[in-house]
């Protein structure tokens, strides 16, 4: 309890120039609390993040393989397949923005079946033709080197999670490659104590919740005592079909509020929002309707 209450207090000093008092009423730290935690009187041990949205911005490494998609696709096919590229990944390429759909939420394989789906109905060409067009396109890619940008300051908060003798994990869909590559940009990597990618060959897709399950046996951290964050809806039904001690969703990704209330224990604006909450779980109270906005009476 000493160290999780001086971990509180340092990254509040030297991080948000916060006093520990101010924060039932600072709205820097202001969630939207939906529902009574699982095991509210269970301390958090362990913290489960999703990547992208979560960790890193979405659309700053993803955008840019979206185009590179619809590029070499065409260079492949003869054909400008880039309005149906950009429609199965759901992104705008004038906002340069990308919304829920398989490439935010799901396996690099089901993007890969979704895609040639959407190619084999518009175009001269078998699924079987263009899925091995674009699971070829798709692989040559992973060579590509993301734009990492994360989506708030990390660093401090996985410092003060460690200090705290919490134990951290990461759950994404993204390949191994690119997750192993994006948390050594943000000089995080050596603060995770587990990893499992889409690629994984034990690896079930979320909302499934084998791969909370594996974590926390691999981890030795049972799920009440565990916490999940994440932007997509996957990201807290996952969390809240394991049966975990806290599922917190963040606004930092393609998910808003109404796609992360149905299960989200809590909402707040991104990973480092969420620290005293985790460190300190009686911060989250409970209106007598359900939802309330800590910083607000």
């Amino acid at each position: 309890m000493r160290s999780t209450l001086a971990s509180l207090l340092s990254f509040l000093k030297n991080h948000s120039k916060l006093s520990a008092a101010s924060i039932h009423t600072t709205k820097a730290y202001e969630a939207t609390v939906l529902r009574q935690r699982n095991h509210p009187n269970e301390p958090i041990k362990l913290v489960i993040f999703d990547k992208d949205g979560t960790l890193t911005s979405f659309d700053s490494m993803w955008a840019p393989w979206c185009k590179e998609v619809a590029n070499q696709l065409q260079q492949k096919t003869g054909f400008d397949v880039s309005n149906e590229a950009y429609r199965s990944f759901n992104y705008d390429p004038v906002t340069g923005k990308i919304g829920k759909g398989p490439l935010a939420e799901n396996t690099h394989a089901h993007v890969h079946t979704d895609l040639a789906s959407i190619l084999s109905e518009n175009y001269p060409f078998s699924y079987d033709e263009i899925y091995k067009i674009v699971f070829d396109v798709c692989k040559n890619l992973q060579s590509m080197k993301p734009v990492v940008e994360a989506t708030c300051d990390v660093t401090p908060v996985f410092s003060a999670l460690k200090d705290s003798n919490i134990k951290i994990a990461v759950c994404t869909s993204d390949n191994r490659k690119s997750t192993m590559h994006a948390l050594e940009d943000l000089k995080i990597s050596h603060f995770v104590d587990y990893v499992i990618c889409g690629d994984d060959e034990h690896n079930t897709p979320k909302p499934a919740p084998d791969n909370v399950h594996f974590i926390c046996t691999k981890l030795g951290v049972e799920e009440k005592h565990t916490a999940i964050i994440g932007d997509t809806p996957t990201d807290t039904e996952m969390g809240k079909r394991s049966g975990l001690g806290l599922v917190i969703g963040v606004l930092s990704g393609v998910g808003d509020k109404s796609d992360l209330i149905p299960e989200a224990d809590v909402i707040v604006h991104n990973v480092e929002k969420s620290l005293p909450l985790i460190l300190n779980p009686d911060l989250l109270t409970e209106t007598s309707n359900g939802i309330n906005n800590m910083g607000q009476n």
